[in-house]
């Protein structure tokens, strides 16, 4: 897990992200972003949704946020000074349920997003 201090804390936040920010869709995840906020520290700030529809567990939604968790903070350098909101697709549980992606995955989906940035 990150530190709080890189944690998008208000609703106020979120809500603005989602309706001012860029989308960039990914096989396993949805990213909200807007590399142009400023924060007050200058430093990235992270969400993670994880939606009830992906599942009605919350072990298998907080696994997931767990998981996407432990790659941002791998990859924390590699952000851009900006605001990130992730949200896993349906997708990335199998039929039985299960979570199907492992962290490999997570972090090359990461790095992909990272690599559309800059181009963009």
């Amino acid at each position: 897990m990150y530190k709080r201090i890189y944690s998008l804390k208000n609703k106020y936040d979120f809500s603005r992200l989602f309706k001012e920010g860029s989308l960039t869709s990914l096989p396993h995840f949805i990213v909200r972003y807007n590399s142009k906020a400023s924060t007050a520290l200058n430093i990235p700030l992270f969400g993670i949704v994880v939606s009830s529809k992906i599942s009605k567990k919350a072990v298998i939604r907080n696994e997931l946020r767990r998981m996407l968790a432990r790659n941002i903070k791998v990859n924390l350098n590699s952000f851009p000074i900006g605001k990130y909101v992730f949200i896993p697709k349906k997708n990335i549980l199998g039929e039985n349920g299960k979570i199907n992606i492992d962290a490999q995955n997570i972090s090359t989906e990461i790095n992909t997003f990272l690599s559309k940035m800059d181009i963009s």
